[in-house]
């Protein structure tokens, strides 16, 4: 059985564990987070210039918030319809509006991501909108009608790297990439396909080089079993309140769990480094956080879905342009709908620091909803935009 990595009053277990890779001690680190190998090396690369390592993680937060920061601001032009852009006649006035939006969608999860001196979230969360800028063209071009093919022509070496380094960073891109890998098949992108699973693949190849030797799982267990066992472990805790318990946690994290479960039973044959399960706690509110988190993480962004459905409810009420969400949607996108989604339903089976986790699905909030909210208020202007004429 696995067993949640968070509890409260219990320091960082994930930065602590970062922080001793930063030291240079990947193959003392068990995994998986000995496969998070990436940010630590970088943050040792930069040791070298003469900072600390706490330093050095400031900085590459800092730098990681400019980038996503610029990167926001131009996806939230590249969504911005076309006729909407043409039909406002004050320059200053959209990108006034468009600042609005931006603002609407920012949210205290900037500062979460920017506390953790070792953690990655800020790091990978930036590469990845550089990601979807590149998956994203600028309306300039998708104006010209040429084949979206022909559009990521130049930029598959870019896609490849790009996928490489955030699979390096953390695992979880394997859901980014298997959607993007299916979405590029549906629309006949093969060489795009083909190029994702090759970084998929690659990623996977130097971090099991690099980390070679790492302890495994604290539970003894293989890998993808430890990961089911911890899904399902994080799952009870966060949606049931019910945090589970095995004797191989308790030897050797007995700072999480200083008191005796409140139920345990032993079992009939050793598994992995596991002789004994039980239920540590019971705490039905513990529920609330997670639920808190699925709905106050982006609080802007759920408005502007609210006030989009309105509007839609409202365009079939009077008969008006409808909002069609299978028709010349860029693939950027979709893989921002679909994986963004994803990533949100999955934030409860993911680990205990929900608020940070959630940080992952902000596709889905920063381009999915607002192209849609974009698109809405064009269909009420000009329908054909959305029906493709």
């Amino acid at each position: 059985m696995g067993i949640a990595l968070m509890a409260p009053h219990v320091p960082d277990i994930d930065e602590n564990a970062y922080r001793h890779m930063t030291e240079g001690h990947v193959q003392e680190v068990c995994r998986p987070y000995s496969s998070r190998i990436l940010h630590p090396f970088l943050l040792r690369a930069l040791v070298g210039f003469g900072l600390t390592h706490e330093s050095c993680g400031v900085v590459l937060n800092v730098v990681s918030g400019i980038v996503l920061l610029s990167c926001l601001l131009l996806l939230l032009r590249r969504v911005f319809p076309p006729s909407l852009e043409e039909s406002t006649t004050c320059g200053w006035r959209k990108f006034a509006w468009e600042l609005h939006v931006f603002g609407l969608l920012c949210v205290p999860i900037w500062w979460t991501w920017s506390t953790g001196r070792y953690m990655h979230d800020f790091f990978a969360t930036a590469v990845s909108a550089v990601l979807f800028l590149v998956l994203i063209p600028p309306k300039s071009v998708a104006r010209e009608g040429e084949n979206e093919g022909h559009i990521f022509g130049g930029r598959l070496a870019l896609v490849f790297c790009l996928l490489v380094i955030l699979q390096m960073t953390r695992e979880s891109t394997w859901v980014l990439t298997i959607v993007l890998t299916v979405l590029a098949i549906r629309r006949r992108q093969f060489r795009l396909a083909l190029l994702s699973l090759l970084a998929l693949f690659a990623g996977s190849a130097a971090v099991a080089w690099v980390s070679h030797g790492a302890p495994g799982p604290v539970t003894g267990l293989p890998l993808p079993l430890y990961l089911l066992s911890k899904a399902l472990a994080n799952g009870c805790a966060n949606l049931l309140g019910v945090t589970p318990w095995n004797d191989a946690y308790a030897r050797m994290l007995p700072l999480m769990y200083p008191d005796e479960p409140v139920w345990q039973i032993s079992l009939p044959f050793q598994v992995g480094n596991i002789s004994a399960v039980g239920i540590y706690s019971f705490s039905p509110s513990a529920v609330w956080p997670t639920f808190g988190h699925w709905l106050l993480a982006f609080p802007g962004a759920l408005l502007l879905l609210v006030y989009t459905l309105l509007l839609k409810f409202e365009a079939r009420i009077c008969g008006k342009g409808d909002l069609t969400m299978r028709k010349n949607v860029p693939l950027g996108v979709q893989l921002a709908l679909i994986a963004g989604f994803i990533y949100w339903l999955s934030v409860p089976f993911a680990g205990r620091s929900g608020f940070r986790l959630i940080g992952y699905a902000w596709p889905l909030f920063w381009i999915a909803i607002p192209y849609f909210h974009f698109r809405q208020i064009e269909s009420r202007r000009d329908p054909k935009w959305t029906s493709g004429e």
